[in-house]
């Protein structure tokens, strides 16, 4: 019987460890999936953050933070995305402003015009006024450089 005994709690002292062990997995699990989390959001960040002139980026940000409108959200089609492949590429690519500042104002400027002039009436139009706001702000950004 004592061994047995003695048997059974070293058994539980083993099963213990075994739990201490699970937990520290997966607590470690836990951290590299919050790390993996707050990755995952911060290239989606970046995924559509132009990459351009200084000039171009200190304007962009800057209309970022002043309107604080996303002008590429994860459920909309944006209208730069339209354009873009209606110029043959597949997807929007982070140089889609160019690299000056007269290319951005170029861009910005087909942009508006596809919102004010849409070739088909907009599935969601209130998005379409938030991109309307945004690129106007940053039109008058970018004509203050």
């Amino acid at each position: 019987m004592r061994i047995d005994a003695n048997y059974n709690s070293t058994n539980l002292m083993g099963v213990n460890s075994v739990r201490k062990q699970d937990n520290q997995c997966f607590s470690e699990i836990m951290r590299k999936k919050a790390d993996s989390t707050d990755t995952y959001e911060k290239q989606r960040e970046d995924a559509f953050k132009p990459s351009c002139s200084e000039e171009v980026m200190q304007a962009y940000d800057k209309t970022l933070k002043d309107t604080g409108i996303d002008p590429f959200p994860m459920n909309r089609i944006s209208t730069a995305l339209v354009i873009h492949v209606e110029q043959g590429k597949e997807q929007l690519s982070s140089d889609f402003l160019g690299n000056t500042v007269e290319s951005a104002k170029a861009m910005v400027k087909k942009i508006l015009e596809r919102i004010y002039n849409p070739i088909s009436p907009p599935a969601h139009p209130d998005f379409v006024a938030k991109e309307r706001e945004f690129y106007e702000k940053f039109l008058d950004n970018l004509n203050a450089i």
